[in-house]
């Protein structure tokens, strides 16, 4: 009578080591290699985006793959995570809109010395840290320095000396973002200032100053060359005494406050 049981136990005891055979096989039979990769970046040092407080972004980095190799998984199936290792702005998935294609946008938290790096996963679940070169992050405190440059003194009052301003500008960290003029001018006794945003003069008050800070109006200009700013036409200029100003701003926020660069008046066409 007990030797259906035993034979039933003995038979059963087989099947659970045919079991675990099976799984110690497969387990031995899976991928047992990492993913690997190649990546670049456009530069080793940037521009922290908030000079004035806290560090919000930095001027983006660019990284590039170049290549990415696994011996079962194929280019495209192997994730990809990026992390800025600044300790503050966490890591994101390679993918869409930030990483187009090939190349990635990687920005930083934080000023300092970093060593951000790639994390490579392939479809068994097996991930690989690709270190990517250090990238220092600088604060840059030092707004652009803009210049007026004014037309010869003989022809000072001539209307026709001043439809188009220009000038040069420079900064000597980050770069020049933009550069805006303003100009308000006098006619019969009141005080005219131009937009940009409907190119026309509009009438103000009899201070100039009370004018300004009333509908200033800053002017679009266009950055030319290395160093050089100028306006498009400005139409409707008259004789009356006329007041510019401009201000310019880096890629960082740091500002020249908007300033007078010039009074005179206008007698001529």
């Amino acid at each position: 009578m007990q030797l259906p049981i035993l034979a039933r136990l003995i038979a059963s005891a087989s099947a659970v080591a045919l079991l675990l055979t099976g799984v110690g096989s497969a387990a031995h039979g899976a991928d047992p290699t990492y993913p690997t990769g190649t990546f670049t970046v456009d530069r080793t040092s940037t521009y922290a985006l908030a000079p004035d407080g806290d560090v919000l972004g930095s001027e983006p980095v660019v990284v590039t793959r170049h290549e990415i190799i696994d011996d079962t998984t194929a280019p495209d199936d192997i994730q990809v995570v990026l992390d800025p290792n600044d300790g503050a702005s966490g890591s994101f998935l390679w993918s869409a809109p930030y990483c187009p294609g090939d190349t990635c946008s990687l920005g930083f938290s934080r000023v300092g010395t970093f060593t951000p790096h790639a994390l490579l996963t392939d479809q068994d679940g097996h991930t690989s840290i690709v270190g990517l070169p250090q990238v220092t992050v600088i604060r840059d405190l030092t707004a652009p320095v803009v210049r007026l440059t004014k037309p010869r003194p003989r022809l000072r009052h001539r209307i026709s000396a001043w439809r188009v301003l220009h000038g040069t500008v420079s900064d000597r960290q980050i770069g020049v973002w933009s550069v805006h003029a303003g100009l308000t001018q006098k006619r019969h006794g009141r005080w005219y200032c131009y937009s940009d945003y409907d190119h026309r003069w509009h009438k103000g008050l009899r201070s100039e100053a009370a004018t300004w800070r009333g509908a200033g109006d800053y002017l679009e200009t266009e950055l030319v060359g290395a160093n050089g700013w100028r306006t498009p036409r400005i139409p409707g200029l008259t004789r009356g005494r006329l007041v510019v100003r401009i201000t310019a701003d880096d890629r960082t926020n740091n500002f020249t406050p908007m300033r007078v660069v010039h009074r005179g008046r206008l007698t001529r066409r």
